[in-house]
């Protein structure tokens, strides 16, 4: 006897943990326990089948086409409470909350901690494939967030403030933590080629603790050592010359107390992709509302031929027209960019 997940389309619900439902695949016929409905047990597999493959499609969308973290790690959770032992969707759960990462607060370390807890289920050979494609998107994001952050908190060589420096080393703390954790994932699912690359940016990472910088007001900083909890100890050295053009600018800073100071944008990842998205929904309304409005100046222009002023609403018939056709033309452009995947 084969027991397998099914679901019911008939069921009149929201909550679709209750649409599902246990099935006996060797049976000729199975009912729905809430509403009775009568399923051959192929059918109902099936529609469960359709319905997780839907979600997993769609938070892959958020995640690597259409540059949404927050909606994919939230879709991918979902997917989760239906059925808690996908692996692609814990995958992909883990993924979203590296790209969720922001500047001031990183999530590198949570997700060492569960990649910890639940690495032992992704080391089989039926979910390998995936779980070394995950492990090299991870890498990728960590060095995007690296090169990213440090173009944040810097400007012109200069960091901004000794906090901008202390927050960049345990980015890059955290970041080497993780990725020796990846080197020891792919080690274990046999794919020692792909280690050398991520070994060597491990080194060049921990380049960064030997240099000193120098901050916008001519302070000196180098690493002394980190802490217990990893955080970096920072020592400030001699005054340097700074070029006096900086100064110039309107220079940054972490804080939002310092009004005569732009703050510092908490998003590292681009959000170029986010924003297609915006574009992508957003022209499917503009399209619709302008075509509604040219349809209705079209027909009033009927009704008003014998007056004066019917010219006038022709002409915003087509001018409202013509902007639902660009509307249109913009959202498949859109659509266009975002059906390649990014990650």
């Amino acid at each position: 006897m084969s027991m397998k997940k099914a679901y019911c389309f008939s069921c009149k619900t929201r909550d679709e943990s209750r649409r599902i439902f246990e099935v006996n695949s060797d049976m000729k016929y199975c009912y729905c326990p809430r509403c009775m409905k009568k399923y051959r047990p192929r059918v109902a597999i099936h529609n469960y089948e359709r319905v997780i493959h839907h979600y997993l499609r769609r938070a892959n969308f958020f995640l690597k086409n259409a540059g949404e973290p927050k909606l994919a790690y939230a879709l991918f959770a979902y997917i989760l409470e239906l059925e808690p032992t996908n692996k692609q969707a814990k995958l992909g759960r883990l993924l979203s909350l590296a790209y969720i990462s922001t500047l001031r607060r990183n999530r590198f370390l949570e997700l060492k901690e569960l990649l910890i807890i639940e690495r032992d289920q992704f080391r089989s050979q039926s979910v390998r494939r995936e779980y070394t494609s995950f492990l090299k998107s991870l890498d990728h994001s960590l060095n995007a967030f690296v090169t990213r952050a440090k173009k944040r908190v810097t400007f012109k060589g200069y960091f901004y403030e000794s906090e901008c420096f202390t927050l960049y080393l345990k980015h890059i703390h955290d970041v080497i933590e993780l990725k020796r954790m990846i080197i020891s994932e792919l080690s274990a699912i046999d794919q020692d080629n792909l280690i050398m690359p991520i070994e060597n940016s491990i080194k060049t990472l921990e380049g960064e603790y030997k240099k000193s910088v120098v901050v916008v007001n001519g302070d000196e900083l180098h690493l002394e050592s980190f802490s217990k909890d990893g955080e970096p100890i920072i020592v400030t050295g001699k005054k340097k010359k700074v070029d006096p053009r900086v100064q110039k600018y309107r220079l940054a800073s972490l804080h939002p107390e310092n009004k005569k100071l732009r703050l510092i944008k908490d998003s590292v990842y681009t959000r170029r992709f986010a924003n297609y998205y915006f574009t992508y929904r957003l022209s499917f309304i503009l399209a619709i509302s302008l075509a509604a409005v040219a349809l209705v100046s079209f027909i009033t222009f009927f009704i008003v031929l014998k007056y004066p002023i019917s010219p006038l609403f022709i002409t915003l018939a087509i001018l409202f027209g013509v902007n639902a056709i660009v509307a249109v033309i913009l959202r498949f452009i859109m659509m266009m960019i975002l059906k390649k995947p990014r990650i």
